[in-house]
């Protein structure tokens, strides 16, 4: 069988992050040659150290939101890129809210900083680019079910910087005719994410540490949880579409079959702990700024591109609780 990555020169905008690990070390499996666009260096301690994937890949150092386009192109050329994925940017909503200033410079700057620099090589010399979104960039969606053709209306600073991604994608797509697919994912979670903001991370950590977890509105909200393969799987799969049929700007929802309730998710992992843990407190509380339930169609991505996620909540999260345990037996010991 034909493999379309096999020698492929392909650029991973922050590649040394927690998909970017994952799609990484797939792209160096199939055989592609792999340059990664960070804006520091990672650390001994990332998954991407870890997987020992520094020595076999191309760092380029470079902040995305505050470099001219000219200097990407460069680096375009200079590695032969064929095909790029942009997954760089402040991915925590927490932090948005902190600092929302910086969110919007790095989500919304880097990609057109990034699409600039393709504008201007052409589309003769780059096959495809894809861009991860999020399902946050339709903002408040009153509970509804997504689907890609349904407006975006971000509203508070992170879904705001993935609604202006978005948007900028299709803007350069179609106004210059280039290949380019965007990815709206639901919440991606497995091995190696060390951001602690997030829910799966956060909940497994204070298991085993038998630190208190505490559950607003009761943990009903509902979320959609995708394993970080699946994710993997689908931009390898946009990008190949996109490469071949020539796709102007078209985006896709990747998430699971189903939604889970917050709770169930949390019992589920303490459930996997085999634990006595105690200190789950669920209050009625809600927090104003947080979605209620996220409900996304993921029909266009199984119809167009013959994606599906594969990997449960259970399985995934069985496989996402081993690594902690590895991760944090090993932190103790040092």
């Amino acid at each position: 069988m034909n493999n379309y990555w096999e020698g492929k020169r392909v650029l991973v905008t922050g590649g040394t992050g927690f998909i970017g690990t994952w799609l990484v070390k797939e792209l160096l499996e199939k055989g592609a040659k792999v340059s990664c666009l960070v804006s520091s260096i990672p650390s001994p301690n990332s998954n991407f150290c870890k997987l020992n994937l520094k020595e076999k890949v191309n760092l380029l150092l470079r902040d995305l939101s505050d470099i001219k386009p000219e200097l990407i192109k460069e680096d375009l050329h200079k590695e032969s890129i064929q095909i790029i994925f942009h997954l760089a940017g402040q991915a925590i909503l927490s932090k948005a809210m902190q600092d929302p200033f910086r969110t919007l410079q790095v989500n919304i700057l880097g990609p057109a900083t990034l699409l600039e620099a393709y504008r201007t090589i052409g589309k003769d010399k780059i096959e495809s680019i894809v861009l991860c979104s999020s399902i946050n960039a339709y903002g408040d969606n009153g509970g509804k079910i997504l689907k890609e053709e349904d407006p975006l209306k971000g509203e508070l600073p992170y879904e705001v910087s993935m609604s202006c991604l978005d948007m900028v994608a299709q803007s350069y797509a179609k106004t210059f005719d280039l290949p380019v697919g965007i990815a709206r994912f639901s919440n991606v979670y497995g091995p190696g994410d060390l951001s602690f903001k997030r829910l799966i991370p956060t909940t497994i950590k204070s298991v085993i540490m038998n630190e208190p977890i505490e559950l607003r509105n009761e943990g009903q909200t509902q979320r959609g949880f995708l394993y970080v393969s699946d994710a993997v799987n689908a931009l390898l799969n946009l990008a190949e579409k996109v490469g071949k049929e020539k796709m102007v700007g078209e985006a896709f929802n990747f998430g699971p079959d189903k939604n889970h309730k917050i709770k169930d998710v949390v019992e589920e992992i303490i459930r996997l702990s085999n634990k006595p843990y105690q200190k789950l407190n669920l209050i009625s509380q809600s927090n104003d700024k947080e979605r209620k339930n996220q409900f996304i169609d993921v029909t266009k991505a199984g119809e167009k591109l013959g994606w599906a996620s594969r990997i449960d909540l259970n399985q995934g999260l069985q496989e996402t609780f081993k690594w902690y345990l590895d991760y944090f037996s090993e932190e103790v010991r040092k």
